[in-house]
């Protein structure tokens, strides 16, 4: 599976409201038949992010991780991950996507300075990630 950094396209995904659109999200843990993948998903939509910095953004609202298009190369566009949402995709889903149905792709990967950064930043939301999710994420 798709290693800790990784930015993942789930070409056809569905949100909340039943809508589905192309969507990208970055890979948080290390998935295997037992263990889900966790990811954050992201956004190019600044208008949701007025006035972040570089890096950890923690505010009560609109908290995001906020990827400069310029760092590592690995977005096209300035890209704001949002926290402390995390999401899970079952192995057989993650598999299903990129063997049968070509839904799911890896598209690059953040570099490993960005995804320490990302880390520390989530720890600051120890409150509000489920226990699970933080054994995942920093076992």
């Amino acid at each position: 599976m798709s290693p800790p950094g990784d930015i993942i396209c789930y070409k056809n995904y569905e949100f909340e409201d039943g809508s589905k659109k192309p969507k990208l999200f970055v890979v948080l843990n290390m998935a295997d038949g037992n263990t889900p993948c966790l990811v954050l998903m992201t956004t190019s939509q600044s208008k949701h992010y007025p006035n972040v910095k570089e890096g950890c953004n923690q505010r009560k609202i609109n908290s995001c991780f906020f990827v400069p298009a310029k760092w590592g190369n690995c977005f096209t566009l300035d890209t704001y991950l949002q926290l402390p949402k995390i999401i899970e995709f079952s192995v057989n889903e993650l598999l299903q996507g990129s063997m049968v149905t070509k839904q799911i792709s890896v598209t690059s990967s953040i570099p490993s300075d960005c995804l320490a950064q990302l880390k520390n930043c989530l720890k600051r939301f120890k409150d509000d990630i489920s226990e699970k999710h933080w054994k995942l994420i920093f076992k």
